[in-house]
């Protein structure tokens, strides 16, 4: 909630206030504006990456609905930086050094992504797909790819890659 203040003669200063009940002295006729202040927080979670705050605040004085926050950098070494997302609007995502006016306290999340590709070799053989991607989220360090299936025509394959089977060549001449 908001915090009294007492009263001031300017709405727009944050300097001086008359406690309620105390005694102050006009020199001519005066307007006094009861004064109230709430000091509003946007905390931020990094999750895998670096920001230079995690805590940013604001007062939002008297009649104004708001205050004024600046969001900071995201960085992480060899990520796409996509902005923060607000946990109360998942999906939308705020750039970095944004001003953001908030009414309430908030928590943003710091969103970066990386595709990362796994190549498979053949080493002569024949596969059901040469490479499988996946990306790495926010608050990840790895993802997970399936590897394709290795498809054996015949033992000349294996020879030509240069891998000696003497088991799978008694199966195939036993017909087992």
């Amino acid at each position: 909630g908001f915090e009294i203040k007492g009263w001031t003669t300017n709405l727009s200063s944050d300097s001086s206030y008359v406690a309620g009940g105390n005694s102050t002295s006009i020199n001519d006729d005066t307007d006094f504006y009861a004064a109230s202040s709430k000091k509003v927080t946007v905390t931020i979670d990094p999750l895998k990456s670096n920001v230079s705050l995690t805590t940013l605040s604001c007062t939002i004085n008297n009649l104004d609905k708001n205050c004024s926050v600046t969001l900071p950098e995201i960085v992480r070494a060899g990520f796409a930086i996509d902005g923060y997302e607000n946990q109360s609007n998942v999906g939308e995502l705020v750039k970095p050094n944004t001003k953001i006016n908030i009414s309430s306290n908030q928590k943003y999340n710091a969103i970066t992504h990386k595709k990362v590709t796994a190549t498979f070799m053949s080493n002569g053989l024949s596969l059901s797909s040469s490479s499988a991607s996946c990306v790495i989220g926010s608050n990840e360090d790895k993802c997970t790819i399936t590897t394709p299936n290795i498809n054996i025509d015949s033992t000349e394959e294996f020879e030509k890659a240069g891998i000696q089977v003497k088991i799978l060549k008694y199966r195939l001449q036993k017909g087992k």
